[in-house]
C-alpha cells in the first residue's frame, strides 16, 4: 500500500509539474509573437514570480491529497532516531522538498522562450542544476526557519503575551534575515572571489562612491546575461555582489554609477526599511488573531494592512534620496545613463505599474530618471 501511495504521489507530482510547464511554454510563445521582446520578457517574468510559488503550494496540496504525508511518516519511522531532531528535519525535507521538483519542471517550460528572447547560450542542464540548487536552498532555509520558530517562539508564547512575542519575533526575523543574507546569496547562487585585477578595479571605483569596507563576491551570471550589483548584509558588515557579466560589459563610468546607486541605497537603508515594513505588516495583520479579540481582530488587521501599503508607497522616497546621493558623487548624467543602460542590457522595461512600485517599494526607472532630471534642472 505504501508503495502504491508513493507511486501515486510522485505520478501526481510529475503530471502536475508537466502540465504547468506546458502552460508556461504556450504562454511564453504567445507573448513572443507580439514582437516586443522587452514587454514579453517582463510579462513572462511576472508570470513566473506569481506562478512558481503558487505551483509549489498546489504541488504540496496535490501530493498530500495522494498520500505523500503517510509515505513521509513511514520513512521517518523506518529511519533510526526518527523521533529526534534528525527525524523532524528529514520529515520536513521530504514533505517540503519533494514538491519543489514541480517548480523546476514548470520553469523548464518557460526556458526555451527566455533563451530565444534573450539570445542566450546557456545549456538546459546547467539551468536545471542552478534552479535545483536555488530551490533546494530555499527549502533548507524554510526548514531551518520552521525549526527555529518551534524552538524559540513556543517557549516565548508560554511565558509572554502574544503581542509581545509578535514584536520580538518581528525584530528577530528582520535582524536575522539581514545578517544572514550574504550567506544566503552564496548558498543559493554560485559565487567566487574576485581575482586581483577585478578587486583592484572595484576598489578604485568604490573610492569615489563613498562605499568602502565591504566584502566583494563575484556572481557567476555571464551565461544568463545578468548585469547587476547589490549590497547585502547588516550596516558596517555589508557584502557587495557583482555579476561577472556586469564586469565584462560595463565600462568604468557606468560601473561606478551603478556602485554609487548601491551606496545611496545603503545610506538610506532602503532594504532594511522595506524588509521591516513588510514583516511588520504581516505580523500586524496576524497579531490580533493571536489575541483572540472577537469582533475587533479584523479591524486591527485591515488597519495594519492599510498602514503597511501606505508605508511601502511612501518608502519610494528612499530610492529618490539614494539616487540623489549617487548623482552627487558621480553626476546626474552618469546615473541616468547607467539606469538606461542596465535596463537595456537586462531586457527590463523602464516603466512599471503602480502595483509593482508598491510591492518593490521602488519607483520605476523612468520615474527615477525623471526625478533626477528635475533635480538637475
Amino acid at each position: 500500500m505504501q508503495l502504491i501511495e508513493r507511486a501515486l504521489s510522485l505520478l501526481a507530482l510529475a503530471c502536475f509539474g508537466s502540465g504547468v510547464s506546458l502552460v508556461y511554454y504556450g504562454y511564453g510563445r504567445l507573448l513572443a509573437r507580439g514582437g516586443d521582446r522587452t514587454r514579453a520578457l517582463a510579462r513572462l517574468r511576472r508570470a513566473l514570480k506569481v506562478g512558481l510559488p503558487v505551483t509549489y503550494v498546489l504541488a504540496v496540496i496535490t501530493m498530500t491529497a495522494t498520500g505523500w504525508l503517510e509515505v513521509v511518516d513511514a520513512v521517518v519511522a523506518w529511519v533510526p532516531l526518527g523521533e529526534t531532531i534528525v527525524g523532524n528535519v528529514l520529515a520536513l525535507v521530504l514533505l517540503l522538498g519533494t514538491p519543489a521538483l514541480a517548480v523546476v519542471v514548470a520553469y523548464l517550460g518557460a526556458l526555451p522562450v527566455v533563451v530565444d528572447l534573450r539570445n542566450l547560450t546557456v545549456s538546459p542542464t546547467r539551468v536545471v542544476l542552478l534552479l535545483t540548487r536555488y530551490v533546494a536552498g530555499l527549502v533548507a532555509l524554510f526548514v531551518v526557519l520552521l525549526l527555529a520558530l518551534g524552538t524559540v517562539v513556543d517557549p516565548l508564547l508560554a511565558a509572554l503575551p502574544p503581542s509581545v512575542v509578535v514584536l520580538v519575533a518581528s525584530v528577530g526575523v528582520v535582524v536575522s534575515l539581514l545578517g544572514a543574507t550574504p550567506l544566503v546569496v552564496r548558498l543559493l547562487q554560485p559565487t567566487r572571489r574576485p581575482d586581483d585585477d577585478e578587486r583592484e578595479r572595484i576598489d578604485a571605483l568604490l573610492e569615489r562612491t563613498g562605499l568602502d569596507g565591504v566584502g566583494v563576491r563575484i556572481l557567476r551570471a555571464s551565461d544568463a546575461n545578468h548585469a547587476f550589483a547589490v549590497l547585502r548584509g547588516l550596516p558596517r558588515r555589508r557584502h557587495l555582489f557583482v555579476t561577472d557579466y556586469l564586469l565584462e560589459c560595463a565600462d568604468d563610468d557606468r560601473l561606478r554609477a551603478l556602485l554609487a546607486l548601491q551606496a545611496g541605497r545603503a545610506r538610506t537603508f532602503h532594504l532594511e526599511s522595506r524588509l521591516a515594513i513588510t514583516i511588520a505588516t504581516v505580523f500586524g495583520v496576524a497579531a490580533p488573531f493571536l489575541e483572540s479579540l472577537p469582533g475587533r481582530s479584523w479591524l486591527v488587521s485591515v488597519a495594519a494592512g492599510i498602514v503597511g501599503l501606505v508605508a511601502l508607497w511612501r518608502g519610494r522616497r528612499l530610492v529618490y534620496r539614494g539616487d540623489a546621493y549617487a548623482a552627487s558623487r558621480v553626476g546626474t548624467d552618469a546615473v541616468v545613463d547607467a539606469l538606461e543602460w542596465q535596463c537595456a542590457i537586462n531586457d527590463r522595461p523602464l516603466t512599471w505599474s503602480r502595483r509593482q512600485e508598491v510591492a518593490r517599494m521602488e519607483p520605476s526607472p523612468a520615474r527615477r530618471i525623471g526625478r533626477l532630471r528635475e533635480r538637475s534642472g
